[in-house]
């Protein structure tokens, strides 16, 4: 009688100590992400749209409650965007690209390539490439006063 109590501590430890790796978006799936750390405005996309070298994309927007910073090529055929939750950062980017391919899939854009933005296992965001310019429609979620 006295193994039960054991084999549920082990049990509650073992469980406890596993820990779920962040994955990315099924529309990344087999696409080599990009460094974080090493990205820049220039490289590996052209971003002119609303980038800094200091701090990437900067211009935030608010999908569903949900605060995201963005940036695009000239041509706005692709826009970078990173998540703004520090904390939860990898789901805050899958959820941001749930969020961002809904709204561009609602107005007609087909959605040619994801690429992850990584550093280490950390989803940072995504890089979201579209047939056609997309990237004007991220205006009318500008957040306010920002």
């Amino acid at each position: 009688m006295k193994t039960t109590p054991i084999i549920l501590s082990l049990t509650i430890i073992i469980t406890g100590c596993a820990m779920v790796l962040p994955s990315t978006v099924p529309d990344a799936e087999g696409v080599e992400p990009v460094s974080a750390d090493s990205m820049s405005c220039s490289n590996p996309f052209p971003l002119k749209q609303d980038c800094s070298q200091l701090i990437g994309p900067e211009k935030e927007i608010i999908l569903s409650g949900l605060e995201l910073k963005v940036a695009g090529n000239k041509e706005g055929t692709i826009t970078v965007m990173f998540a703004d939750d520090n904390e939860k950062i990898s789901d805050s980017s899958n959820l941001g690209y749930d969020l961002m391919k809904a709204e561009l899939v609602s107005r007609n854009f087909s959605i040619t390539r994801v690429t992850p933005i990584k550093s280490g296992r950390t989803i940072y965001g995504y890089a979201i490439e579209t047939t056609k310019p997309s990237y004007q429609i991220w205006s009318k979620f500008a957040a306010k006063g920002r």
